[in-house]
């Protein structure tokens, strides 16, 4: 079922509230941009009041830019056992990965095509939250979705 991100969003975790200003810097310029908290199975984050649409697969949720299909940012409650048996299953086919902490950066420059994960260690495996999007839109999206992943913590 596809439907607005803002709509999706269900009972808060208890520890944290229901709506935030995430902050980002673009170009040097300080932005503020309200945001939502999406409790996921496990799992919460807040995603930016924007023209999301979202996705809820059994084994992940995607929101995708409604005016740009090409970028994406998912959560994967159980992307693998290990930093590393997750870090390969995500990135399997990219051409150059960088690894920076709980933060992974791929590209596959033939496509123009960047990913990144921020790989989190919980009881039961790796939580992950995965974002996609084009070399055009790296400066813009690509530092929004890594402050968005920022926000990911597991609830237990």
């Amino acid at each position: 079922a596809t439907t607005e991100a803002a709509t999706v969003a269900t009972l808060p975790a208890p520890t944290r509230e229901a709506h935030t200003q995430l902050e980002f810097f673009l170009e040097g310029m300080q932005e503020y941009q309200d945001a939502t908290l999406f409790v996921g199975d496990g799992y919460s984050l807040y995603i930016t009041d924007d023209d999301w649409v979202v996705q809820q697969n059994p084994e992940d949720v995607t929101w995708i830019c409604s005016y740009n299909p090409d970028i994406t940012l998912t959560v994967i409650p159980n992307a693998g056992d290990t930093f590393q048996q997750a870090k390969e299953t995500i990135f399997a086919g990219f051409s150059s990965t960088e690894t920076e902490g709980e933060y992974v950066y791929g590209w596959i420059e033939s496509h123009g095509i960047c990913m990144a994960a921020r790989l989190i260690e919980t009881e039961d495996g790796i939580l992950a939250a995965v974002w996609l999007y084009t070399l055009e839109a790296a400066e813009g999206f690509g530092a929004r979705l890594r402050v968005i992943a920022s926000t990911l913590e597991a609830t237990h």
